[in-house]
């Protein structure tokens, strides 16, 4: 009997060695750099979709029977066992062709989506065998969750943008969620009077590295509370960029030619530099507040809204209505990055 459990793992790890292997060679492939085939004359986004969706509900089932052929005893054959594992390759590969048969031409925004989620459920696969075959083919806690991980990954299908409009409002709003979490920290920094949270800034006393009766190392000066205000509002202003940009996109953005999906892809890069931009602004603010780097944040900050806001006029997405919205936000950029200028000064740095 153990002679011939040896054999039948002995085999099983084989199989999953190379099945494992075979999988991560598509993930490698998927993690290079996009590069899509040419389109197909008769491509359109709606057959896509559903050789897409039917991959996915395809691999949701085959995960399921993978997991179950290794749910109780007896172990699966040789021959079933390989069955099963080029049933799921074959799933495998329509997931992935389908992936790179989406042209460029409609969106790479679009594509960076799709190829995440096809990442995520092949991903999710290979954990799956790697979980059976370290559990020495038993079930486990850990199978029944790694099932459960393709199961979401594939059910992601119905929140996927379907077109390039869609995806980009998708970075929009992320962008916009980050910079509200970026806006509350700042106005909490300014109810704390500046102060980090204690922890490993205080490894600096500990060490020895500074004075511990020097009061004013934590603290803001009235200088600094000064330039609090405009930072706050150069945040501000970017929530509303953002905003405004996303009400223009979801109501003027175009996905059917190539010209406007380059615009919104263009759009999409400039979005993708708000979030970091305002993070360095308000990672800047803590005491000791240094003024030559705020100056340079709020610069690099104000060059991207300015930039945002321009790229956004030039585009389709904007009409000649939305002068009055992308004029008052130009000037509100301008009008906090001119009062941070006049507020921060090289000598503050040095008190």
């Amino acid at each position: 009997m153990a002679n011939k459990t040896a054999l039948e793992f002995q085999y099983l790890d084989e199989l999953f060695e190379s099945f494992i292997e075979n999988l991560q060679l598509v993930i490698d492939k998927l993690k290079e750099e996009d590069s899509s085939r040419n389109a197909a004359p008769d491509f359109t986004l709606i057959d896509f979709w559903s050789k897409l969706e039917t991959g996915y509900k395809s691999m949701s089932a085959e995960a399921s029977k993978f997991s179950l052929w290794f749910s109780k005893p007896p172990l699966p054959k040789r021959e079933e066992c390989e069955s099963l594992m080029e049933s799921v390759q074959r799933v495998s590969l329509v997931i992935v062709s389908a992936y790179y048969g989406l042209p460029k031409e409609h969106g790479v925004r679009l594509r960076k989506y799709v190829r995440r989620s096809v990442l995520d459920v092949i991903d999710g696969v290979q954990t799956l065998a790697k979980r059976i075959k370290d559990e020495r083919y038993q079930c486990s806690q850990g199978q029944l969750q790694s099932t459960g991980t393709v199961w979401e990954a594939c059910d992601e299908f119905t929140s996927l943008p379907k077109n390039n409009c869609e995806a980009i409002l998708q970075v929009i709003k992320n962008s916009s969620e980050l910079v509200k979490d970026a806006l509350q920290e700042l106005q909490e920094a300014q109810e704390t009077g500046g102060e980090r949270d204690s922890g490993w800034d205080d490894i600096d006393e500990v060490l020895g590295r500074v004075d511990i009766n020097d009061t004013n190392r934590n603290t803001w000066s009235e200088g600094d509370k000064a330039v609090l205000p405009p930072c706050i509002g150069l945040v501000k202003a970017s929530r509303s960029c953002l905003k405004k940009v996303s009400t223009a996109v979801k109501s003027n953005g175009q996905w059917e030619d190539a010209h406007s999906i380059a615009q919104l892809d263009d759009l999409a890069d400039i979005v993708d530099e708000v979030s970091p931009s305002v993070d360095e602004l308000v990672s800047c603010v803590y005491a000791p507040m240094r003024h030559s780097v705020i100056r340079t944040n709020a610069n690099q900050l104000s060059g991207v809204l300015l930039h945002l806001l321009g790229r956004c006029k030039a585009t389709h997405v904007c009409k000649q209505e939305d002068t009055t919205w992308l004029n008052f936000l130009d000037q509100a950029v301008h009008h906090n990055l001119e009062k941070i200028k006049n507020l921060t000064t090289d000598e503050q740095d040095t008190r």
